[in-house]
C-alpha cells in the first residue's frame, strides 16, 4: 500500500505503530523524474509517499485505521501553499483496490477532508536519513 498524506515521516510514524505493519519506506512518488531526491521531487510532480508492509488480510484494517485516526492530515485546504501539499492520497495497483479505496472515502471524506484516489506510479525510496526519522528525532531530545 502507497499513502501520501504531507510529510512522510509523519505518515510513516502514524503506520508504525500498528500491529499489523510489518515495515515501511519513505519515498517518492508520481512525478516525472526517474532518481528523484529530497531536493527535486517536489518540482518533478513527486510527492512525499510511504509504501507500507502487512498481512494482506489486514488490507482493509489497515485503510480503516487511516481514516478514522487520521483524518486532521487530509484535510481539504483550499489555499494554494497548503492544499496539494497537505491531501491524503492513496495510490492502487489494481481496480479492485480503487473500488476499496472509493467506498472508503464516500464513507469518510465529508466537506472539511478530501482524500484523493489515483493510480500507483513507481515508487522510489527517499535517502538513507530520511528512513525512520521520527525515531531519530525522538532519540535526540
Amino acid at each position: 500500500m502507497i499513502i501520501s498524506s504531507a510529510c512522510f515521516w509523519n505518515v510513516q510514524k502514524f503506520f508504525d505503530q500498528h500491529e499489523f505493519v510489518s515495515d515501511s519506506i519513505c519515498g517518492y512518488t508520481g512525478g516525472t523524474s526517474a532518481s528523484p531526491t529530497y531536493e527535486n521531487a517536489k518540482k518533478d510532480g513527486h510527492v512525499e509517499a510511504v509504501k507500507i508492509t502487512f498481512k494482506s488480510e489486514h488490507y482493509q484494517d489497515l485503510l480503516k485505521f487511516f481514516f478514522d485516526e487520521y483524518p486532521t492530515k487530509r484535510i481539504k485546504v483550499q489555499n494554494e501553499m497548503h492544499g496539494k501539499k497537505f491531501r491524503g492520497r492513496l495510490f492502487y495497483h489494481t481496480l479492485e483496490e480503487k473500488e476499496l479505496f472509493e467506498k472508503m472515502r464516500l464513507k469518510y471524506d465529508d466537506e472539511e477532508t478530501l482524500t484523493l484516489i489515483l493510480p500507483a506510479k513507481d515508487f522510489y525510496p527517499a535517502e538513507d536519513y530520511h528512513q525512520n526519522k521520527y525515531m531519530k528525532r525522538c532519540a535526540k531530545k
